[in-house]
C-alpha cells in the first residue's frame, strides 16, 4: 500500500518483547508482540514490501489484523460500512444494560437509515 506510514517498534521494559504497530492514514492496520527478533524482522520486511494484511499475518502469525483494518485496506466505502455495522452491533449488545447505549442506538439507527449520513464514518464521543 503506497499510503502506509512507517511502522513503530517498541521494546518491552521488563522482559524481551518486540511490539509492532503499522499505520496508514491515521488507522492502525497491524499490531502484535513477539519475543522472537526473527519473527519481528519478517513482519517488518512484509510491511516495508507492501504485502497485503492477510499476507503479513501469514508470514508473521503474531501480527493481529482487525476486521476494520481489512476493510480499510479495501477502501473507504468498505471501511465506513464495516464501522457502521460494528457500531450498531456494539450498541445493540449493550443497549439492554446501559441507558446511554440505548439512547445512542436510537440516534445511530436514525442516522444509518439516511443514505447521505450512512456514507460518513460513524463514531460516538462525549
Amino acid at each position: 500500500m503506497a499510503d502506509r506510514e512507517a511502522c513503530w517498534i517498541s521494546l518491552g521494559s521488563v522482559e524481551r518483547w518486540f511490539i509492532f504497530s503499522g499505520w496508514s492514514m491515521g488507522v492502525q492496520l497491524v499490531s502484535g508482540a513477539t519475543q522472537d527478533l526473527g519473527e519481528m524482522a519478517r513482519a517488518l520486511e512484509a510491511w516495508r514490501n507492501g504485502l497485503r494484511l492477510k499476507e503479513i499475518r501469514e508470514v508473521s502469525p503474531f501480527v493481529k489484523v482487525t476486521e476494520l483494518a481489512e476493510a480499510h485496506e479495501k477502501g473507504p466505502a468498505e471501511a465506513v460500512a464495516v464501522k457502521w455495522r460494528l457500531l450498531l452491533e456494539c450498541l445493540r449488545r449493550d443497549s439492554d444494560r446501559r441507558e446511554l447505549a440505548h439512547r445512542t442506538l436510537k440516534v445511530a439507527e436514525l442516522a444509518h437509515a439516511e443514505p447521505q449520513l450512512r456514507q460518513l464514518l460513524p463514531f460516538t464521543s462525549h
